[in-house]
């Protein structure tokens, strides 16, 4: 029996795709496959919870019989009322554990019930920690969809534009579709940086305030001898100049 359960505590290797996908989903530029990635964590989050939830009631129920000398394990099956959780399999038991846990986070039932207050108290444990924790979770996933789906929204949304530009400018046929895979495959791929016009947060910074950020964007670009030795003689007219005259235009790679 102590077999099974290190082997089902092995399962927790599975932490280690969630922080993969994490990794993964903060190095992807294109919003469809971030929207996906962050989805894909949420629920390898969710299987992960549940498998550790699950591995804790298989071991009350294993080696923690309580107050009434039994538990779950010693309920008969409900297709052969002489066989018990027991005596199945170790997939068997682990698959119904994981079920079992599932249908305390959601509204779905099982045949499998507490058989002694230590379970009953990891029950009501489960309970709350379905309505604290998995709200925000499927909450979050719900967000996420949506966001996949405004995404797909916009990228149709442009693809329909690009097609009638092209038809009203009667461009030949080869050079349009070439431009409707390129412009297809680059959107898919790639997001566009990020400039101050994105970025509404910063309507609410004073104009001071402002003109340093702009002049900090700027500053990589002040390369020519003569605006460095102007930034160290007045620096507030430069600010002034790369907050009226400079802007930064968002251009694919």
């Amino acid at each position: 029996k102590v077999g099974r359960l290190l082997r089902l505590v092995g399962l927790f290797r599975l932490a280690r795709a969630a922080d993969t996908l994490a990794r993964f989903a903060d190095r992807s530029k294109a919003s469809g496959w971030h929207s996906m990635m962050e989805v894909t964590k949420i629920l390898v989050a969710i299987m992960i919870v549940n498998h550790m939830l699950a591995c804790a009631w298989f071991a009350i129920g294993q080696w923690f019989p309580g107050d009434t000398g039994l538990s779950w394990l010693d309920a008969p099956l409900a297709s052969d009322p002489d066989v018990t959780y027991k005596a199945t399999a170790p997939l068997y038991q682990y698959t119904t554990s994981l079920h079992w846990t599932m249908t305390q986070m959601t509204p779905g039932s099982m045949q499998v019930v507490p058989l002694n207050s230590l379970e009953r108290v990891f029950n009501f444990c489960c309970l709350v920690l379905g309505i604290l924790v998995f709200g925000s979770l499927v909450s979050s996933l719900s967000s996420k969809l949506m966001q996949y789906r405004a995404w797909q929204q916009e990228q149709n949304t442009n693809m329909i534009a690009l097609c009638d530009f092209l038809r009203e400018n009667a461009i030949q046929p080869q050079v349009a579709v070439a431009v409707q895979k390129q412009a297809e495959v680059r959107m898919s791929k790639e997001r566009l940086p990020v400039v101050v016009k994105d970025v509404a947060a910063l309507k609410w910074l004073t104009g001071s305030m402002r003109r340093r950020l702009q002049l900090e964007l700027c500053k990589s670009h002040l390369r020519h001898p003569l605006f460095r030795w102007w930034l160290e003689v007045d620096s507030e007219s430069m600010k002034h100049l790369c907050y009226e005259a400079v802007d930064f235009l968002p251009l694919a790679s």
